[in-house]
């Protein structure tokens, strides 16, 4: 809960951060962007209501990204590098407006992962690293189906 609830906190310099704690920015009202390209580990609910954000930036070097991470950040819809990120936790950016994930890198995928609270269309690519993908990550999204022989064009 490190700045969990800063109504003012618009910007801070993460880029050199390689572990962002859980809760760590709960409710941040006005936060917008957040360099998160040295983060290896974005612990549980670390972003949760941050309804500002709209701009993330992850590691090259991949990530893993825990539950409930950036859920309700309603504004959210550019996230660079998801295609490196390793693990995406249940919940991970449930409620966002992210309507294209590349996830060429994952290697497991949680429950409800892309969770909209409408029908929305949504383009998703994954990869050959897949092992585990959890309960309906793409609750509510609008995708053509898929099986594993077509893991590299699953897109709407």
């Amino acid at each position: 809960y490190a700045f969990a609830g800063c109504v003012a906190l618009d910007d801070i310099d993460l880029s050199g951060i390689e572990t962002i704690g859980d809760n760590a920015f709960i409710e941040d009202a006005a936060l917008v962007r957040v360099d998160l390209s040295s983060a290896k580990t974005i612990g549980e609910y670390a972003f949760v209501y941050c309804e500002a954000l709209s701009d993330v930036t992850l590691s090259s070097e991949g990530c893993e990204i825990g539950e409930g991470a950036f859920s309700y950040c309603s504004a959210l819809s550019k996230v660079d590098g998801l295609q490196f990120c390793k693990k995406l936790g249940d919940y991970a950016f449930a409620h966002t407006s992210i309507t294209e994930a590349d996830l060429s890198g994952a290697e497991e995928i949680g429950n409800f992962v892309f969770l909209k609270p409408e029908f929305t269309s949504f383009k998703v690519t994954l990869g050959e690293a897949i092992k585990t993908i959890g309960d309906d990550p793409f609750a509510m999204c609008l995708l053509e189906p898929f099986s594993r022989d077509q893991i590299h064009s699953a897109i709407l």
